[in-house]
């Protein structure tokens, strides 16, 4: 309870710095200039997905300081590795790329994408560190030292320069940077822990734990790369069909409602998935009981904050960030449909992880990718509009989480109709809620 609670006061604290400064930004940044950011974005963040293979999350479940050494090392590896390779597939194909999806990114812009995820990567895999050491608060305060950075560069360029994308990469690079400082420091000596990590480093020890938790990139990997990349599918679509200032007011959407994810679920996620394993080795009942506790709760917090986006979202959102971001309002109130499932799925899927259930987790992952791909394709050479085909993906996307969701009952064994019950009275909900917003 006391990590929860240490988690989530920095969690507050670093939303307060993001609700406080967004407004800032949006003010000075238009949608087109905050699209082209997020795509930069949305590329680093799937690169960084492969970056390590995911051994770094495995780090937290190894039983001995060599055996946690050995997969830090040979995470740390695969990072180098992966970042030079996106480095060069960005010089040899960097102009058919844009072209493709029509990306209006500069020169140097692009190839500041390789350094986004060579820090970003490392800064991930410590923080997993942290996790297993349960450093919390140091976590936190590498969270706080990222936002307030990214977001306090970001403003400083675009009043001393110009509002342009580089002032938002430029930002985001910084913002990374401080927190790997902060980071580097909750280590009280970290001379003598990296010569520990380099005594205890050798070919043969990495090869074992790769072979160890070679679960991780077979299974978690390719189940983890799938949410994330149908998470950003939408934003290559409306790209390509409705142009950047649609992406970055889409965008923008998203990123409000997803404070309510690192408020709550992803602040019990890293201590429920510790918490689990504890549960898992008492009994079975025991982790299917709490499991299903921690359902009720985030469902009943999901279902009231996200009905007050579906209601009043397009009123309230040109209010605080400004009229030219009016159509985010719009977007808002149909992403909180699918945001509210999310919002209940992100903790309880480590669920999956911890009964061993990887496969069953990459089965549910490819079928709602397949799905979204589908949807979006529909969409595409149906030519709707921006409203309906953002509602349809969102309605599709809020299934998905369900089934998601449901599949932990599943393994468990546990109250799967009554899970079924609530959470179709809850996307009920929802659509009423929306529904009546439409009317004012």
């Amino acid at each position: 309870m006391r990590n929860v609670s240490i988690a989530s006061f920095w969690n507050v604290v670093i939303i307060l710095v993001q609700f406080t400064l967004s407004p800032v930004i949006s003010r000075l940044y238009s949608p087109a200039e905050y699209g082209v950011y997020v795509l930069f974005s949305s590329f680093v963040i799937n690169i960084t997905f492969f970056s390590h293979f995911r051994y770094g999350d495995a780090v937290i479940l190894t039983t001995s300081s060599r055996q946690r050494d050995n997969v830090f090392s040979l995470s740390i590896i695969l990072i180098v590795v992966v970042s030079t390779l996106s480095l060069l597939f960005i010089f040899l194909f960097k102009q058919p790329l844009t072209k493709l999806f029509k990306l209006p990114l500069g020169n140097s812009l692009v190839y500041l994408i390789p350094l986004s995820v060579l820090l970003g990567s490392i800064m991930e895999l410590l923080l997993v560190v942290n996790v297993g050491r349960k450093k919390f608060s140091n976590n936190g305060l590498a969270g706080f030292l990222n936002g307030a950075g990214s977001r306090g560069v970001t403003i400083m360029y675009a009043v001393a320069q110009k509002a342009i994308p580089i002032g938002l990469v430029l930002g985001d690079i910084s913002g990374k940077v401080l927190a790997l400082i902060g980071l580097t420091f909750s280590f009280r000596k970290p001379l003598p822990v990296f010569r520990r990590l380099v005594k205890e480093t050798t070919i043969v020890r990495m090869r074992e734990v790769a072979q160890h938790f070679r679960s991780f990139p077979f299974y978690f990997l390719p189940s983890n790369f799938l949410v994330t990349f149908s998470a950003h599918l939408p934003l290559y679509v409306f790209q390509y069909q409705y142009g950047a200032a649609v992406v970055g007011a889409y965008a923008l959407a998203s990123s409000m409602l997803e404070i309510f994810n690192r408020l709550v679920p992803y602040t019990i996620s890293s201590v429920f998935l510790q918490k689990a394993i504890e549960l898992r080795d008492m009994s079975h009942r025991h982790l299917s009981t709490k499991t299903y506790r921690l359902f009720l709760y985030l469902l009943l917090v999901a279902t009231i904050i996200f009905s007050g986006f579906a209601l009043l979202g397009d009123i309230v959102f040109p209010w605080v960030f400004g009229e030219k971001w009016s159509i985010a309002g719009t977007f808002i109130t149909m992403l909180a449909i699918s945001y509210t499932f999310n919002f209940i799925g992100v903790a309880l899927t480590e669920v999956y992880k911890v009964m061993g259930r990887q496969r069953l987790l990459l089965g549910i992952s490819v079928g709602t990718v397949v799905v979204k791909i589908l949807v979006l394709m529909l969409i595409f050479f149906l030519d709707l509009k921006v409203a309906p085909a953002l509602f349809t993906y969102s309605a599709i996307s809020a299934l998905a989480s369900m089934v998601q969701v449901i599949g932990v009952f599943v393994i468990l064994r546990y109250n799967v109709i009554k899970v079924l019950t609530l959470l179709m009275a809850s996307l009920g909900v929802l659509l009423m809620v929306w529904s009546i917003g439409l009317l004012f």
